[in-house]
């Protein structure tokens, strides 16, 4: 019940970790990623720009097709985007995976005014989506359930031939945003910034309920709507080489199930005020810089509801919370940097995890826990950067802890032996729980360009995952990750017109080992598994403005049948297989 993101109308992915990541609260202590579009055209003379992409992949039969216009005069910019896309049955490298297919679309218009001393931007965008949820992770009875978990696939003679047609089990979902941003420099060293946004998400989710009349009509029909607010004024010092934000913000959020469903609501009606204050200071003292933020929140949640049984529930919480971090980030020589961090955070029990009481999703039942706790712990990270001429060497380790832990699992001792007999079919139970925990792990990635046309690229990833309460390991942590690939660029042509890039990436991933059989549904992970990912692009510049690029990409190429530990579809079923994707952009 989150906002779907297009990502044909982003422009800019900005990664934010440190004491910055507190001005978005508890849930930001690794960092946050902010997906934004690009900059408006601002010159003085007019001026515009766009472009089309059409693009068409194998695996699903996908067609996609989005396009952006773009013009600006005087200080005053504006942007239209649009984009449509649509898929049928995905298949793995044996089989298809039966009403899996979307149909999607989505629409922004964006603008903007500078002057001076004043900037101000609004941006809207609507998003719709229908989805098919994997059919054969709906299963009648527990004795069909058991023998597709022991196969760990569909059975072959429910597989039926390849279809764009969505039908139940489904969801719809229709996202729109609204936001705005006024940022005024009060001097050169000052600057008070202020910026709003409402969302509206309704998300609507259907089961087959063996009458057609019943199987059109949502067994879930939820309106989120959200409003947030911020203020934030910034100063940078003169002498010494400070700077200092200091910031409000304001969060508050409704959630209303729409009547006329003739089932119980997956999670009660809600609403939420969350009132907050940060501070972020930064130091720079030649090589060394420190920087430190603290955010106070102060959360009320007010929840109210029938269960199964129409009997009410629901309570009203308030929660105070703290989030602090400190850094520090030193550079030894003009090759050589270190960073080191601290974090410490609160954070309250969501709604879901409280009181979900449903299908998740369409592969399991969520059971929440209204007795939990804010979770609280702390987080260190410790991170290298050494480059020198062709080389970069980046290694980074962390650890963290956390006291009252909020995680969800397979739980046996609920239900039926772990299953929930439901009238649409049997399902896993998946139940919130809370425990202390821990967490540890780290990264190399390794860059090698001998030449400006070559470069290598190698990583590795590892985290673990372990309950310190119970003396076992977490359940649904990655595996360990090995990444190796090179990339050839070459321009030719008198003017470098023509330009040509190949790429290939291999990827590695370990069986996991570390699990919990009693968090398990089967008795073993799944096996290793090897992807390779090949990719090439032609592009020819026509003018200063205009250019045309073509792609050819395949994912998975080698068409391994695998499954990855993190994800709750494996026990029905294999990943994707080959994808192979031919896209083509005009610059105009």
């Amino acid at each position: 019940h989150a906002p779907e993101v297009d990502h044909t109308g982003a422009g800019q992915v900005e990664v934010i970790k440190g004491a910055e990541a507190v001005r978005y609260g508890a849930g930001a202590l690794g960092g946050v990623v902010l997906i934004n579009p690009s900059p408006l055209p601002a010159a003085d003379e007019f001026s515009y720009r766009g472009h089309t992409n059409l693009g068409y992949t194998t695996n699903g039969r996908g067609v996609d097709a989005s396009g952006s216009l773009e013009g600006g005069q005087h200080g005053f910019g504006l942007r239209v985007q649009g984009s449509y896309r649509r898929a049928g049955d995905y298949g793995t490298a044996d089989y298809l995976l039966n009403n899996t297919g979307l149909e999607e679309w989505s629409a922004s218009l964006f603008t903007g005014y500078t002057k001076d001393r004043l900037r101000a931007t609004l941006y809207g965008s609507l998003y719709s989506t229908e989805s098919g949820v994997f059919i054969g992770s709906h299963i009648g009875d527990l004795f069909e359930l058991q023998q597709v978990f022991a196969a760990g696939r569909p059975n072959p003679i429910n597989i039926t031939p390849f279809s764009y047609h969505i039908k139940a089990p489904r969801q719809r979902a229709r996202h729109l945003l609204i936001k705005g941003d006024v940022t005024y420099q009060l001097d050169d060293n000052q600057e008070l910034r202020l910026w709003a946004a409402y969302q509206d998400n309704h998300r609507r989710e259907y089961e087959n309920r063996k009458v057609d009349v019943w199987t059109q009509t949502p067994v879930m029909d939820l309106i989120l709507s959200t409003y947030t607010t911020d203020l934030r004024y910034r100063l940078r010092w003169a002498r010494p080489d400070w700077e200092t934000q200091v910031g409000l913000s304001h969060l508050f959020q409704r959630n209303t199930n729409q009547p006329g469903t003739a089932a119980t609501p997956f999670i009660p009606n809600f609403a939420t005020l969350n009132l907050a204050a940060y501070v972020v200071q930064k130091a720079r003292f030649d090589a060394l810089l420190l920087e430190a933020g603290l955010r106070y929140d102060h959360r009320i949640t007010d929840a109210a509801g029938r269960d199964w049984r129409r009997l009410r529930y629901g309570e009203k919480n308030t929660y105070t919370n703290m989030t602090g971090s400190l850094g520090a980030h030193y550079r030894f020589s003009e090759g050589l940097a270190a960073r080191a961090s601290l974090g410490l955070a609160w954070r309250a029990p969501d709604v879901n995890e409280l009181y979900s009481n449903g299908l998740h999703h369409g592969g399991s039942w969520s059971l929440g826990d209204r007795t939990l706790r804010s979770e609280h712990g702390y987080k260190a990270i410790l991170s290298l950067d050494y480059r020198k001429d062709w080389l970069t060497i980046e290694p980074s380790i962390f650890y963290q802890h956390i006291d009252n832990y909020i995680y969800d699992a397979p739980n046996k001792n609920k239900g039926e032996n772990g299953i929930h007999v439901h009238w649409s079919g049997v399902y896993p139970i998946f139940a919130f729980e809370q425990d202390d925990c821990r967490f540890w792990g780290g990264d190399l990635t390794l860059t090698a360009r001998p030449t400006e046309e070559l470069t290598f690229t190698a990583k590795g990833e590892w985290i673990r995952g372990r309950n310190v309460s119970h003396g076992t390991w977490l359940p649904f942590m990655p595996a360990d990750r090995y990444t190796l690939g090179a990339q050839w660029t070459r321009s030719w042509g008198s003017t470098g017109r023509w330009q040509s890039r190949l790429s290939a990436e291999g990827i590695s991933v370990a069986k996991q080992t570390r699990f919990d059989p009693e968090h398990e549904l089967v008795s073993d992970m799944p096996a290793g598994y090897f992807l390779l990912g090949l990719q090439g692009e032609l592009r020819y510049t026509l003018d200063t403005r205009r250019s045309l690029r073509f792609l050819l990409s395949s994912e998975n190429t080698l068409n391994a049948l695998y499954k990855e530990a993190s994800d709750r579809f494996r026990y029905y079923a294999h990943a994707p297989g080959r994808s192979v994707t031919l896209r083509t952009i005009l610059y105009f």
